[in-house]
């Protein structure tokens, strides 16, 4: 990182997307309790995107 701004744009950023992760989650898991047939596709997607997330932030532990 170069500037402490730039440092603070990308902790602002992996913080968003940890929220908009949880959205995606809380609401999967709903959707998944109203629609059965979803369910099983809900829960790849909340996988799959529980590893992108991981990895996000693997990847910025490493960079910062």
């Amino acid at each position: 990182m170069e500037t402490m701004q730039e440092r603070h744009a990308v902790y602002a950023a992996y913080a968003e997307l940890e929220v908009a992760a949880e959205a995606f989650f809380t609401a999967a898991d709903k959707l998944g309790q109203l629609v059965p047939s979803l369910k099983q596709q809900l829960n790849t997607a909340s996988e799959e995107l529980n590893f992108a997330v991981v990895a996000a932030d693997t990847e910025l532990d490493e960079v910062i």
